[in-house]
């Protein structure tokens, strides 16, 4: 009985050390490619210009009623009244790639605080920085919240 009890801890560690080890490389790896990335966007560059550039002509293409359509799609989908259930799967998805169980507390508090934050953003950037590159596309979308 006791020799059965030490082989079951002794396979318990091993799954511990295992996942453990799976966690450690995630961040690792998860951390690389984060600055790489960051370092790739800020070094000026002929391909990072021209990725830029070319989103920017993209966005400039579209009609001003397109422009708010698609702002007030994107803000709906992040920050609209159906998003806590999305909010609440990313922040278990993130916590769980990394080894953590979200607890009630921390969904609640999460979901409470970063949409909020984010909404405060996008409407600055809404009506400060949209507005220099696209006053139409600002007032269509103050039209279509008055409705």
């Amino acid at each position: 009985m006791l020799e059965h009890l030490r082989e079951f801890a002794l396979e318990i560690e091993e799954e511990e050390r295992h996942h453990n080890e799976q966690t450690l490389i995630t961040v690792v790896s998860d951390s690389v490619s984060g600055i790489m990335l960051f370092f790739m966007l800020a070094q000026p560059s002929r391909g990072r210009q021209a990725l830029f550039n070319t989103i920017s002509r993209l966005f400039e293409g579209l009609s001003d009623i397109a422009k708010a359509v698609m702002i007030i799609l994107i803000a709906d989908t992040l920050l609209g009244y159906h998003s806590e259930e999305g909010w609440t799967g990313l922040f278990e998805l993130v916590l769980g790639r990394y080894g953590f169980e979200a607890e009630e507390e921390g969904v609640v508090i999460f979901v409470g605080i970063v949409p909020v934050v984010i909404d405060v953003f996008f409407k600055y950037w809404i009506f400060i920085g949209l507005n220099k590159i696209s006053p139409g596309a600002v007032v269509t979308i103050k039209q279509i919240d008055t409705h």
